[in-house]
């Protein structure tokens, strides 16, 4: 927003901006653009943490969204009409280009701040994804999904954060390996064919659990009834990902063996772990609510197979 309030008494290039590369290396363009605008759901790792989520969870998504467009759109019209850029292709921009628009638009001291509000903003993005997603690493050790010894170590908490701090190390561990070892690119696209993946698997529990135990406590609730519209919901980003995760296969051969070898060696590992260490199922229990009228007739055609 700095950026475009100093670009604002200069004017915008509205035919550069609306203009469009003539080589656009969709296969990395189209993950980069789902991954800058993904992990919305890490917010559901604390929903127990928070006060009526089925409203406060709807409201802070729309309002992240709307900080999302503005942290994107705006610096990106500078840069396209900034009168030291015009000139300048669009193939090179690249890592850290924001500072050289900064450094355009309004001198050093502008690019240096550019360069100050990207470390603490990436600083804060990556504290907040660890925070998030670990509390999922240390609800899977809860279950005992893995060894008794790890699920016990992966489950525990700090009594004085409240945060599983042995998750966090892990999860800190691995993604410190992974961004040492691969480039940029690659990190993005399998990132993308990833969390495509695990939003594939999400979407179908989300049919499977609303169709078969509809009186399940949830702390959030999709606001929808009847087959139709809540297939309607689930099918349509299910197959935006499905997309995706073709797409970002495509990018490269590295990625393609990475999500191979990913996929596969998780499954496997999967598989032998349960079939000869959690042969009986996990920790845990399904709750039910007490049913009304209406949500017992349903489940009365469900079981009966009246209705999906």
């Amino acid at each position: 927003l700095l950026l475009f309030l100093y670009q604002l008494p200069h004017g915008f290039d509205w035919e550069r901006i609306a203009s469009i590369p003539e080589h656009v290396n969709w296969s990395l363009f189209l993950p980069v653009v789902a991954w800058n605008f993904s992990g919305f759901d890490s917010a559901g790792h604390i929903v127990e943490e928070v006060a009526d989520p089925g409203k406060t969870f709807v409201g802070a998504l729309i309002w992240t969204s709307v900080a999302g467009l503005l942290t994107y759109i705006p610096p990106i019209m500078v840069g396209a009409s900034a009168a030291g850029l015009k000139h300048l292709p669009w193939s090179k921009w690249g890592n850290g280009f924001w500072i050289t628009v900064g450094n355009a638009v309004g001198g050093k001291h502008i690019g240096a701040i550019v360069m100050l509000g990207g470390g603490l903003s990436t600083f804060g993005l990556m504290t907040t994804l660890l925070a998030t997603t670990s509390r999922s690493l240390a609800g899977i050790g809860t279950l005992n999904a893995f060894p008794t010894p790890i699920s016990r170590w992966l489950a525990r908490y700090n009594h004085y954060t409240n945060t599983p701090v042995n998750a966090i190390i892990v999860n800190t561990t691995i993604t410190s390996i992974l961004a040492v070892m691969l480039t940029f690119d690659v990190l993005v696209a399998l990132d993308s064919v990833l969390y495509s993946i695990r939003l594939i698997l999400i979407l179908l529990c989300f049919l499977k659990l609303r169709f078969h135990w509809p009186s399940l406590k949830r702390p959030y609730r999709a606001p929808v009834k009847g087959a139709l519209p809540t297939i309607t919901l689930a099918m349509v980003p299910l197959l935006v990902s499905v997309f995706l995760m073709s797409v970002g296969m495509m990018q490269s051969e590295k990625t393609l063996m990475a999500t191979i070898i990913t996929v596969f060696g998780v499954a496997g590992a999967s598989s032998i772990l349960v079939r000869f260490w959690r042969t009986e199922g996990f920790e845990g229990r399904l709750e039910e609510i007490e049913q009304d009228h209406e949500l017992s007739h349903h489940n009365y055609q469900i079981h009966h197979g009246l209705r999906i």
